[in-house]
């Protein structure tokens, strides 16, 4: 941090999880303010010659670490090694070197990382260059010989990328893209009746899209989060982006909440997120009020008018039909 001395502890002390050359970030603000650092890296040499920014200010470096067996490396900068990868390597990493990707928050909070390696001793996989696209998409650049895994998953794949050709010998360039990991609930939209309506079912059909594939509840419990949701309307499409609920009884007329939560299997909605709905239920024709008939303003109407002009009032808007017979409204069209 700048500071001319030595903090006790992470990241300026390393631990026993370090040795050798370790990867250092240190984040500084426009004034030169020391805001955070990490070391990342196992007990043999590491480097991250390159480092890059995205929209969101997420700090994003690439390098590599040490590959030999019994080398694992800390990614995330808590100086420990986790279980599986991208901290500890799978039985696919054999080659000198894998490459590291680690991205931070503007915080300095872990946000996701990745392991990059090859499968032969003789060659080595090494990042080169980072950058993030305009959509946050991680995109690396870097050395690798022999067959590689360059999706992280910790294993090789036939043919290329992954699985190198006679064509191929040596060190070879690699490209490897990364979405960025998906940390929000599926977002409703098109939604029919839309919010605000007036609606006249006291058992009302919702429908929606979503922007993924996701699971959803209805709820006139409360504004509740998808987790509280299980004792109320399950909506069908489970597992599709196409949405359908239909609320339980919605009781007398006036102004009525409806919350809708999802899921994606991974991010549900909170109290905060959930998709609160109004509505105004109506279930009752307008109430007509006969002022006059053919002139006549006072009941009993009387008329010798054949064809008489009925004027009324309604308790609220509404289109009327006159019929001589008794009908319903649809009947009388």
């Amino acid at each position: 941090n700048a500071d001319d001395s030595i903090s006790a502890g992470l990241p300026e002390t390393p631990n026993a999880t370090f040795g050798s050359n370790d990867i250092f970030i240190s984040v500084f603000n426009s004034s030169g303010t020391y805001q955070w650092g990490k070391r990342l890296g196992g007990t043999d040499s590491d480097d991250a010659p390159g480092v890059a920014t995205d929209s969101n200010n997420n700090v994003i470096v690439t390098g590599y670490v040490v590959a030999l067996a019994g080398y694992s490396a800390d990614f995330d900068g808590d100086g420990s090694i986790s279980a599986g990868l991208p901290e500890t390597g799978a039985a696919t990493y054999s080659g000198d070197y894998d490459v590291l990707i680690s991205v931070f928050n503007s915080s300095g909070t872990y946000q996701w990382g990745q392991r990059l390696g090859n499968t032969s001793a003789l060659f080595y996989s090494y990042g080169i260059s980072i950058t993030a696209d305009s959509n946050n998409r991680i995109i690396s650049c870097g050395l690798s010989g022999g067959n590689i895994d360059l999706d992280g998953d910790g294993s090789i794949s036939a043919g290329l990328p992954e699985t190198t050709t006679g064509t191929y010998g040596g060190n070879d360039i690699f490209l490897a893209v990364f979405n960025p990991p998906d940390t929000t609930p599926p977002v409703p939209s098109s939604i029919s009746p839309a919010s605000a309506s007036t609606i006249t079912d006291t058992t009302q059909t919702i429908t929606f899209t979503t922007d993924e594939n996701a699971t959803c509840y209805l709820s006139l419990d409360g504004d509740e989060a998808y987790a509280d949701m299980a004792d109320d309307t399950l909506c069908t499409g489970g597992g599709t982006t196409s949405q359908s609920c239909t609320t339980p009884d919605l009781g007398a007329d006036g102004s009525k909440s409806v919350y809708i939560a999802c899921t994606d299997g991974t991010n549900a909605d909170t109290a905060l997120t959930n998709e609160g709905l109004t509505y105004t239920l109506d279930t009752t024709p307008p109430a007509p009020t006969v002022t006059a008939v053919g002139g006549d303003t006072a009941s009993t109407w009387s008329t010798s008018d054949t064809s008489p002009l009925i004027t009324l009032t309604l308790n609220e808007n509404g289109d009327c039909y006159a019929s001589e017979t008794d009908e319903a409204y649809d009947d009388m069209s």
